[in-house]
């Protein structure tokens, strides 16, 4: 597989308030990421509608947006239909707040003022499992039409364990656990 390299990653930031947008822009392009930016959720969610072939990679969004559409609803649009990682960025430490994101399966968490660092890593490994999915879709298409219990053959305990935890969790929500321990997104900073 080929690694994703920063000058393809494509970033939407979906923020409200333009000094913090800019302030993210400057330093995405810093790291030589390519980006767009939303104002609101709605206008997030027509970027993605009206990107046919070139859908950003990875969109860092606000949870708080003005509009009938917030960050945790199009967060899980986002991330259910069109396969794309989502990274909050908000200002509220509440424990709801992070309650209420973890709805929307979050790649990462991060209150502002974020460390760009931490951010900047959480995009890169987002982007590469983006970047690994396209280039496996049709490898996994083909496994899908095989069927879980065709692939995953024996009786052994850890067999036994797989089979279980796939039926329970679902391939992407087992994904998703270790890209979340593996972003170091704990308590948000």
């Amino acid at each position: 597989m080929r690694a994703i390299k920063s000058e393809e990653i494509y970033v939407l930031v979906v923020e409200d308030e333009a000094v913090i947008a800019e302030d993210i822009r400057i330093q995405l392009a810093r790291f030589g990421y390519k980006d767009a930016v939303c104002s609101n959720a709605e206008k997030a969610l027509a970027h993605f509608a009206s990107s046919k072939d070139a859908l950003p990679h990875v969109v860092l969004m606000d949870i708080n947006l003005p509009g009938a559409v917030d960050g945790i609803t199009a967060a899980t649009i986002i991330t259910e239909r069109y396969g794309r990682p989502v990274i909050f960025l908000t200002g509220h430490e509440q424990a709801d707040y992070y309650s209420r994101a973890l709805v929307a399966k979050p790649f990462a968490y991060f209150t502002k003022p974020f460390k760009t660092e931490q951010v900047r890593i959480s995009i890169n490994a987002a982007a590469r499992l983006v970047g690994d999915d396209v280039a496996q879709k049709p490898l996994r298409t083909a496994i899908a039409n095989i069927g879980v219990e065709q692939r995953l053959v024996g009786i052994s305990s850890a067999i036994l364990k797989a089979h279980k935890e796939i039926s329970v969790l679902g391939p992407w929500q087992t994904l998703h656990h270790d890209q979340l321990r593996l972003a170091g997104n704990a308590g948000g900073q």
